[in-house]
């Protein structure tokens, strides 16, 4: 009699503990955005925003001039990058977050068919690419107007906008930023529009003092440093005219 009770009391914790845990993996997945009924449909697309980041990837290493040594794959990886960390940092909900990661990694991609006009490029091959990987119209829209915003000067309008701006010169405020501005400068100089060192300079005096991070996130990170690059160059350019 002991022992019956005894196992029935042991069934009666075990099936608790099957709810418990029933209920948290429940909890997970709702907090993933989806549950037991939804969750085929939500790989279903996380796997079709991995396969469209992969395509433009491919696409970008294959067609890319070599001559670009700043907008490279290395760059939109490291905006692609700059974009997650500020945009969960910013309180993104996922869906947004998955559209400003497929902006950040196409906005360049228009480099792959010219200089002129390539962010207006980079929208032309998000409207031929992201359909056939379930993107929607309205999606796209909004992905186009964030490659759009990354035209210079920067003039982003939703706080979307803002982060994927943060994100693309977020190297200004980085302890790399003369390593990525030395790519910039041979890239230019490849297209004439520098000449030497001093010229480059008063280029990216007159840069960094008109532009602006937009995200309280990037200007707590970046702004400071930014302004000591500035000082920098400014110093630089006092001692060069002495010369």
């Amino acid at each position: 009699m002991i022992l019956h009770i005894i196992r029935l009391k042991l069934r009666k914790v075990v099936r608790t503990q099957k709810r418990v845990v029933h209920d948290q993996m429940l909890t997970v997945q709702h907090r993933n955005g989806f549950d037991r009924h939804g969750g085929k449909l939500y790989l279903n697309q996380l796997m079709r925003f991995f396969s469209a980041i992969k395509h433009v990837l491919n696409k970008l290493q294959a067609e890319l001039p070599v001559w670009l040594e700043y907008h490279d794959v290395d760059h939109v990886r490291d905006v692609y990058r700059m974009a997650r960390f500020i945009g969960k940092a910013e309180g993104l909900h996922e869906h947004d977050l998955k559209l400003l990661l497929t902006a950040a990694i196409l906005h360049d991609s228009g480099f792959t068919q010219g200089t002129e006009k390539h962010e207006e490029r980079s929208c032309e091959i998000a409207r031929s690419i992201l359909p056939a990987y379930g993107y929607s119209g309205e999606d796209i829209s909004r992905i186009e107007k964030m490659i759009m915003a990354t035209a210079i000067p920067h003039k982003p309008e939703s706080l979307i906008e803002k982060i994927i701006c943060d994100a693309d010169l977020d190297y200004l405020g980085r302890d790399d930023f003369y390593e990525r501005g030395d790519r910039l400068y041979r890239e230019l100089q490849y297209l004439n529009v520098v000449k030497d060192r001093h010229s480059w300079n008063l280029i990216q005096e007159k840069f960094l003092l008109q532009h602006q991070y937009f995200t309280e996130t990037a200007i707590s990170a970046r702004h400071s440093t930014k302004q000591q690059h500035l000082n920098t160059i400014q110093e630089e350019i006092r001692v060069g005219s002495q010369r």
